[in-house]
């Protein structure tokens, strides 16, 4: 059978292979007649070949002239991988036909640019205030962004009601998952939304890999004048609010309470909105035969300053209600997050340069660069806390927050910088007082056990630019 010749179809070579994950490779046989079986050979340049296996030796040749196998990857090697095919037909030495493969570990970081939106009966990608956008990014250990990667996307109870990406998205029954594929620059942008007010749990990940991440999206018509007619009644503070005027310095800590009415038939799910930001979403959680939540202080407008508060309700089916909206004024003062004291290491830096941080810094999130450091180990912990002082638009209320991400470095960052990702959601709103004074941003990084990096300071405006 020296005249039959192989192609490898999918993954194609200049494809890269996964580690911790299962392949599915798929060959194209010329002569379509041929009632043989295939083989399967597996050379790793470096790892143990037990770490890198076929499910099969040898599978059959379809009538499309297609054959089929599984390989399983279970290493961490960052190396080249030889898949080598035949056919068998009692030859002493078959013709090989061959590819090589490079296997890779991946990262995924995918940023929403909300947390939530208003329901729509009809998609429109244009329409920010019923469209949320989920950018992913998948870079290998070396940060290098890693193109035609497959990702698989779905939500939970129920999927939203509209899913649409401008990159090749198609729906995959087997999984119940959308699969995209990354980009050039190894991105994929996924757009959704929602026909009915409701919480869904968003799933992302490598369709080869089990891993998943999970993000909570909340549709609601809560801040939206076209709002609807059914509501359920509005939450209560519990902490004294006189004359309809909430007082922070009156509260301990950093906490204000407020209740939940007792709701008749028992949601999921719920979300908690303040002024434009979602303060909690996830479980109903009930203390002391009371539906409690803690709002963080810096969540509301100080100077006597109107404030709204919401929340919305879901089910097991993902369809959900919305609540009556609270408004009341608050005064007080609200305590600045700042960095308690400045380190040896190098400060962090900015993926995406610049002299302030502005509106186009934060689209797609927010890229921190973490730079090699000395005797830095297999294990280490680096906390990267960012500190955002600003106000809230048209105001001299300030708005404050402390942003946290963790990683931990691994083998593969041991020679690189690595980066992490700030959710845009988190980011957006903080802009200058209305008497014109900026905005502070803050980074600053700590391995934990050993020494904290210099803080990185500049403009902040992320309404604008």
């Amino acid at each position: 059978m020296k005249e039959d010749k192989i192609n490898f179809i999918s993954p194609l070579s200049s494809d890269i292979l996964d580690v911790r994950s299962t392949q599915t490779i798929t060959v194209k046989i010329n002569d379509t007649t041929n009632d043989k079986m295939v083989s399967w050979l597996a050379f790793p340049s470096i790892s143990d070949s037990k770490n890198v296996k076929f499910t099969q030796k040898s599978t059959p040749i379809n009538s499309q002239g297609v054959s089929v196998n599984k390989l399983k990857i279970k290493g961490k090697e960052d190396s080249n991988l030889l898949i080598s095919v035949y056919i068998e037909d009692g030859e002493n030495d078959p013709d090989h036909y061959s590819a090589i493969y490079r296997i890779k570990n991946s990262r995924i970081i995918w940023n929403l640019d909300s947390l939530f939106c208003a329901p729509t009966e009809h998609y429109d990608s244009t329409d920010k205030e019923s469209v949320i956008t989920l950018t992913i990014y998948v870079v290998d250990s070396d940060n290098k962004p890693l193109k035609s990667y497959p990702l698989k996307f779905s939500g939970q109870p129920t999927h939203p009601a509209f899913v649409f990406s401008p990159d090749s998205l198609i729906y995959n029954y087997l999984i119940k998952a959308y699969v995209v594929n990354t980009d050039e620059n190894g991105q994929a942008i996924i757009k959704i939304a929602n026909t009915a007010p409701g919480i869904i749990t968003l799933n992302m990940g490598p369709l080869n890999r089990t891993l998943i991440e999970t993000r909570y999206v909340v549709f609601t018509n809560i801040g939206n004048t076209s709002g609807e007619e059914s509501l359920l009644p509005p939450p209560n503070l519990l902490n004294d609010n006189s004359d309809g005027v909430l007082d922070l310095d009156k509260i301990r800590g950093n906490l204000v309470e407020i209740t939940i009415p007792e709701i008749s038939t028992l949601p999921s799910k719920i979300s908690v909105w303040v002024n434009g930001r979602i303060a909690y979403v996830g479980d109903l959680k009930e203390t002391n035969g009371r539906y409690v939540y803690g709002i963080d202080k810096s969540l509301f407008k100080t100077n006597y300053a109107y404030n709204f508060l919401a929340y919305t309700i879901s089910y097991n089916d993902g369809n959900g209600c919305d609540s009556e909206t609270l408004m009341f004024k608050v005064t007080g003062s609200i305590t600045q997050y700042e960095p308690d004291c400045s380190g040896s290491l190098s400060p962090p830096q900015l993926v995406i340069p610049g002299v302030s941080i502005n509106y186009s810094h934060i689209v797609g999130g927010l890229k921190i660069k973490i730079p090699y450091y000395e005797n830095i180990e297999i294990g280490d912990e680096v906390v990267v806390d960012i500190y955002l002082n600003a106000y809230f638009m048209g105001s001299n209320s300030p708005k404050t927050a402390h942003l946290e991400s963790r990683y931990i470095v691994s083998e593969d960052d041991l020679d690189n910088d690595f980066i992490v990702l700030f959710q845009q959601s988190d980011l957006q709103g903080f802009t200058t007082s209305e008497n014109g004074k900026d905005g502070v941003f803050q980074a600053q990084y700590t391995v934990v056990g050993k020494e904290s990096s210099q803080i990185l300071i500049l403009p902040l405006n992320t309404v604008s630019g």
